[in-house]
């Protein structure tokens, strides 16, 4: 990722309280031992190069305080490109959320996913949230690698925009806010994220599928995580998939009875 300084993505690692206790310390990498603050800290070897103890509940409660010292940590290890051990007590559910945040806005790799682990998604949203807080910084271009430049919105029910003029490249943001939608895009691949949105949208206004449903067969079709499925995040190449994954489900859904289409799997 730009902007981080970093030839290759950081390996981070999860495990649960039982394996983190007994792996032996390695001096390059940093740890975050996220334990509920009801449970005894974690009794980990001693020669890691940084352990952050953090309380952290698997609610769905708002923990703004853990959040932000898990994005600090986060950050922290980047900087030094230092590999991450996350453990929490079993290893599947806050870690993994931490390991999806991370991944999602750092140049970070989640080494050791396992099927089925989605992670408790209030925590990563409340992780992802803190990280964009804490590196909130200007976008790039993905094709000359300059600053963009922000066009403020002329107007307060528009949006603001990012734009790099020599490439001719731009992203909107999120309403109200300097946050980007997602990547800077030249004219061809803005033309592939309009037409695959075209074909995708039609799946909730026309085909009888909820918007949330028509997201989560994005999901499953594009095999990408929740929090990275967005069209606004793809290349050409993916754009093109999505629009002929889903123009052939719209017309699935459009031979099906009104009623069957909202219960219809993909």
């Amino acid at each position: 990722m730009e902007g981080y300084g970093v030839a290759e993505l950081i390996p981070l690692r999860t495990a649960s309280r039982r394996q983190a206790e007994v792996l032996p310390a390695d001096p390059t990498v940093h740890v975050l031992s996220l334990t509920s603050d009801t449970h005894d800290p974690a009794s980990l070897d001693v020669g890691w190069g940084a352990v952050r103890r953090i309380a952290l509940w698997d609610t769905a409660d708002a923990q703004p305080d853990a959040a932000r010292a898990i994005a600090d940590a986060l950050v922290e290890a980047v900087a030094q490109q230092a590999p991450l051990l996350v453990h929490c007590e079993m290893g599947v559910s806050r870690s993994v959320a931490v390991a999806q945040a991370a991944s999602a806005v750092l140049p970070v790799a989640h080494s050791n996913p396992a099927p089925g682990q989605r992670g408790n998604p209030d925590v990563r949203r409340q992780v992802i949230q803190a990280l964009h807080a804490r590196t909130a910084t200007t976008p790039r271009c993905p094709y000359c690698g300059a600053a963009a430049v922000l066009i403020p919105s002329p107007r307060p029910d528009w949006a603001a925009k990012w734009v790099c003029k020599p490439c001719d490249a731009r992203v909107g943001c999120h309403p109200g806010t300097t946050k980007a939608l997602g990547t800077l895009a030249d004219a061809a691949l803005r033309d592939a994220r309009t037409a695959a949105h075209d074909v995708f949208d039609q799946l909730w206004k026309e085909a009888g599928l909820s918007r949330r449903q028509a997201y989560r067969w994005l999901q499953q079709a594009t095999a990408r995580p929740e929090y990275a499925c967005h069209i606004a995040w793809m290349d050409a190449a993916e754009c093109h998939r999505v629009q002929a994954l889903a123009s052939a489900h719209y017309l699935r859904l459009m031979a099906l009875p009104p009623k069957a289409r909202r219960v219809y799997a993909p």
